[in-house]
């Protein structure tokens, strides 16, 4: 009986082996596809229930011993202690902001989107890289991540812009566009008030525009939409 219990636990023992190689050579294959987020060179992968990271080649960097983990972004990922709640680490696996969160986002522009208790209360803040609050958020929907210290928001169905502060910028008055982020500088914003129209013998596509701003609020261009039917 204690040969077959022995057995039976040294089968499992490969088994657990060979299911967790596959798993790891499953995430190499979607690295070198390009089919998974390549952050700093380091990857999440779970093992033996637990999840950490390696790199392209499958060498671990950071032992598998947290409850969750997610993607690296600027320098730091977001790792999951389930008795204690989320934190960051480094490329290193030092940890650089302790597990306490019960929701984080991921940094950009030196910020990250963060949850916390206060009393009886959730509060929804922006915090910096050393633990600190940037704001407290009164933003609910359709933040952007930050770039070149701006993102967009829609409050009361109008897109607008802020800056690391929380503080408005400036009103687009557009209604779509929130949650896109700035690129190149550039705030993309667009209308939907579009309709069909008569012109002629067919119909036109007519009333809708995409404008165009700067990270001041300067309106540098205006397209408008016309097309046929």
């Amino acid at each position: 009986m204690k040969n077959l219990i022995t057995f039976s636990i040294i089968i499992f023992i490969i088994s657990c082996s060979q299911r967790s190689q596959r798993e790891k050579t499953s995430v190499i294959s979607s690295v070198k596809n390009r089919n998974f987020p390549i952050k700093n060179g380091l990857f999440p992968i779970k093992e033996y229930g637990k999840w950490g990271y390696i790199n392209s080649k499958g060498e671990t960097i950071i032992k598998c011993e947290y409850d969750l983990a997610k993607s690296f972004s600027e320098g730091l990922a977001a790792i999951l202690d389930e008795q204690k709640g989320w934190g960051f680490i480094d490329t290193t696996g030092k940890i650089i902001i302790e597990p306490k969160y019960p929701y984080v986002g991921e940094f950009s522009d030196g910020i990250c989107n963060v949850r916390y208790r206060k009393e009886a209360n959730i509060v929804n803040a922006y915090i910096k890289t050393n633990d600190s609050i940037a704001f407290i958020s009164k933003y609910e929907k359709n933040i952007s991540p930050f770039v070149d210290g701006r993102a967009t928001v829609t409050i009361n169905n109008e897109v607008c812009v802020i800056d690391k502060t929380g503080k408005i910028v400036f009103n687009t008055h557009c209604p779509t566009g929130g949650g896109w982020p700035p690129q190149d500088g550039v705030i993309r914003v667009w209308t939907r008030t579009g309709r069909w129209v008569k012109e002629g013998l067919s119909e036109v596509w007519t009333g809708d525009s995409t404008k165009y701003y700067n990270k001041n609020g300067e309106l540098f261009l205006k397209m408008e939409e016309k097309h046929d039917n």
